[in-house]
């Protein structure tokens, strides 16, 4: 198991992936879970455990 109190320290990670037609995609990672918004789709969030987020990102 991992330090708990290192994991508590830890910052919640953002990234926004940007369109060209000016709309945006959103990811925030917190406390092993992904959080996805799609600046299209009004208050929806998706959230996905992150080993499941990356099993389906890199998939072929």
């Amino acid at each position: 198991m991992k330090n708990l109190i290192e994991t508590l320290n830890r910052p919640e990670e953002h990234m926004t992936i940007y369109r060209t037609d000016g709309s945006f995609v959103s990811l925030k990672y917190e406390n092993s879970q992904v959080t996805i918004c799609d600046s299209r789709e009004k208050n929806v969030r998706r959230v996905v455990e992150a080993d499941n987020f990356i099993r389906d990102i890199m998939r072929e």
